[in-house]
């Protein structure tokens, strides 16, 4: 998803830094955005405003970011600021928008394995979807003040349109999940994280909405998906092979869609697609309507044996069927796997 919401910024002018934990990672994503960049440019000729200032080269940054490295937080945000100063055209330094998407995710029962493998994969899992959002999102806020700052002093100056029409905002957009506010099986450290950030980011939207240096100048958005069809999800259908016939995966494009409506919209939270907005609600009520949520995501999961608890003939010791199970969403050497959904700074 964060190829083809990187892919929406380029088509509507913007300069982008995407992200992975090498830069060989990139080599696809990069090549592809900027000829969606070149493809925009030639299409557009001489219309509507110059949005097209930059070189196309300069408009797609690639940039390597270990999210379970310390130090990379700071580093990666640095490199962004720099790098869009550097871009030539009417560029300033300075960030328009950062979208928190990267992931690291494994997919098991905490009964089904050893607790030395649980805890290590917790706290990867913890480090990478939770912790490293909040820092690099406290680290990028003074360079979104400032970028809003600048937009509101050029709307007021009458530059590109009014105070009242005039996009002056910076967007924090965190990618969030269902699993936030509704159990799924299987995703003991995945959900856990996805709290975090769901409950981190709220505290910090209402911090900025009521901030005399940053309500003017800084939005923030917290984008809650059901199923979304990655690499994420094809390890959850690989696990629940009657997942996809029970349940919808939305496509990467529709979500990158919301995602960049949601941004604009700086609302607290956006649910996504709009067919779960009661599911959370109901969820959160408790007794019979939790019950009956929770029925129906055990029923698209193949039932209660296999999905929440272990498969039938399978003895209640922990790590009992580790063997069998255990390694899906993990790489070979038991380590989880790292899905490439890459964070994207804007420059717009």
């Amino acid at each position: 998803m964060g190829r083809e919401l990187a892919g929406l910024y380029v088509l509507h002018g913007a300069r982008v830094a995407v992200t992975a934990p090498t830069l060989a990672e990139l080599s696809d994503a990069v090549a592809e955005l900027r000829a969606i960049r070149a493809q925009a440019r030639a299409h557009r000729g001489s219309k509507g405003p110059d949005i097209w200032s930059a070189p196309d080269d300069a408009a797609v940054m690639p940039l390597a970011y270990d999210a379970l490295k310390d130090g990379d937080g700071a580093r990666v945000v640095r490199e962004a600021v720099e790098g869009f100063g550097r871009g030539g055209g009417e560029a300033e330094a300075g960030l328009d928008g950062v979208v928190l998407n990267h992931i690291v995710s494994v997919y098991y029962r905490a009964l089904e394995v050893d607790v030395d493998r649980a805890m290590r994969d917790l706290e990867r899992v913890t480090k990478a979807n939770y912790v490293s959002y909040v820092e690099v999102a406290l680290r990028a806020l003074p360079h979104l003040r400032e970028a809003g700052k600048k937009r509101a002093r050029k709307a007021m100056e009458g530059g590109r349109g009014s105070p009242d029409t005039e996009w002056v905002r910076s967007q924090l957009v965190a990618i969030s999940s269902l699993s936030a506010k509704v159990l799924n099986p299987c995703t003991y450290a995945y959900g856990g994280s996805k709290a975090g950030v769901s409950n981190t980011f709220a505290l910090l939207h209402l911090e900025l909405a009521n901030h005399p240096g940053y309500k003017d100048y800084v939005s923030q958005t917290t984008m809650h998906f059901a199923a979304v069809r990655t690499q994420g999800f094809l390890s959850v259908q690989s696990r629940f092979p009657v997942l996809p016939s029970r349940s919808s995966a939305s496509d990467p494009r529709d979500a990158a869609w919301a995602t960049l409506k949601g941004g604009c919209s700086g609302r607290l939270e956006v649910l996504f697609p709009s067919s779960i907005g009661m599911t959370a609600p109901l969820y959160a009520m408790g007794g019979v309507p939790r019950r009956v949520v929770l029925e129906g995501v055990a029923w698209a999961h193949g039932g209660w044996e296999g999905s929440f608890g272990p498969p039938k003939g399978v003895d209640d010791g922990v790590g009992a069927d580790d063997a069998r199970q255990g390694s899906v969403g993990s790489s070979s050497d038991g380590q989880p796997r790292e899905h490439k959904s890459e964070t994207t700074i804007v420059h717009a």
